[in-house]
């Protein structure tokens, strides 16, 4: 390793937080979330498995890969390399922060390469810096005790979880997660084909609610990012009303930045049917909040990823995303609208209800 090299991996142990969030199990989650969301996007990884051998060691895999894997990250923890979108520096990350790992590459039924490292210095084999076609990679690693928080333990439920999130988002027809836990090996298959939308039916399923008003799933590929959305208004439920957004598989801390456009969007809609074909005796305006009340919707941003984390809220509140996202949104409820008036009319008049019991 050079000497360049061995610098990045010490500021990494020096300053874990900075790369991990913090030194808890909370920060080793974040790190392992990152891992999986990299094989999902650019690996195109289709098998997963997390196993734990022990309070702090585990080995992780993904196989079935349809991606470009190169090993330069092993020994750069800092997304330094020219793959761009966060490349796959955490694998590089938790090898600094273990006081041993072992990465092993098969990149066919004959070809393996292992490397063995020690709190991120190689120890055995070599770290080629090339492009590799992998059938699958596998990191067992034993995390370092001076600095990781010792008083947790993993826990493979919690990515169970997220990787049926992250199939869902990924619109992925197939993804197995392979975990052992409770003594015993588990695999769970996801499969699905329709993205948020299956996520707002299975909301739905889940509560108790007479019908589903003119659902949507809409998407938008632009020059600077890529989104989907789903949305449905619920009468006569007794739930509260289910909103969530993410930026790039993961939810985000900025609900308010994603869903106000859609707000937005339908608002407009709405509003517009309403003082077209609906006769009034009063001049009214269903207000954003009533609609917000009757309305299940979740948002997918999917964007480079900027330079420091920070950065993503002013990212998302730019018109070059905030536009065409109420305006797509706007153009698809007006359409639904207009060519389903019995529908678009009960729809109207249920919200108008609701606006005049908790706002006037």
């Amino acid at each position: 390793m050079s000497e360049s090299e061995i610098a990045l991996i010490e500021a990494v142990r020096r300053r874990p937080a900075m790369y991990t969030g913090s030194t808890s199990i909370r920060g080793f989650n974040e790190l392992l979330r990152r891992i999986f969301r990299y094989a999902v996007d650019y690996l195109n990884a289709k098998e997963f498995s997390f196993q734990i051998n022990g309070k702090m060691s585990g080995k992780i895999s993904f196989s079935k890969i349809d991606g470009i894997f190169n090993d330069r990250v092993l020994s750069d923890p800092i997304d330094n390399h020219p793959h761009g979108l966060g490349g796959f520096y955490e694998i590089g990350a938790l090898n600094a922060l273990s006081s041993s790992c072992q990465i092993r590459i098969e990149i066919d039924d004959e070809a393996t390469r292992t490397l063995v490292f020690s709190k991120g210095s190689c120890r055995s084999g070599i770290i080629a810096r090339e492009d590799l076609r992998a059938s699958k990679i596998s990191i067992s690693f034993e995390l370092d005790t001076s600095i990781w928080d010792t008083g947790s333990y993993l826990n493979p439920y919690f990515y169970l979880d997220y990787m049926q999130t992250l199939a869902l988002l990924s619109k992925r027809k197939t993804i197995d997660f392979a975990f052992n836990g409770n003594e015993r090996d588990s695999i769970v298959r996801f499969e699905f084909e329709d993205g948020l939308s299956e996520l707002i039916e299975m909301k739905r399923l889940r509560s108790i609610s007479d019908s589903l008003y003119f659902p949507a799933n809409l998407e938008i590929d632009s020059d600077t990012f890529k989104a989907e959305i789903a949305f449905g208004f619920w009468e006569n439920s007794i739930n509260i009303p289910y909103q969530i957004s993410f930026v790039n598989h993961e939810i985000s801390q900025e609900n308010g930045v994603h869903l106000d456009s859609v707000f937005a969007g339908i608002h407009l809609a709405v509003n517009e049917y309403l003082a077209k074909n609906v006769e009034t005796d009063e001049d009214h305006e269903i207000s954003e909040s009533a609609i917000r009340r009757s309305l299940n919707c979740a948002v997918h941003v999917k964007m480079a990823r900027p330079h420091f984390e920070g950065s993503y809220r002013g990212k998302l509140l730019s018109p070059e995303i905030t536009s065409p996202i109420r305006e797509v949104v706007y153009a698809e409820l007006w359409k639904k609208l207009e060519n389903d008036r019995p529908q678009a009319d009960e729809l109207t008049r249920y919200l108008s209800r609701n606006w005049r019991l908790n706002e006037r």
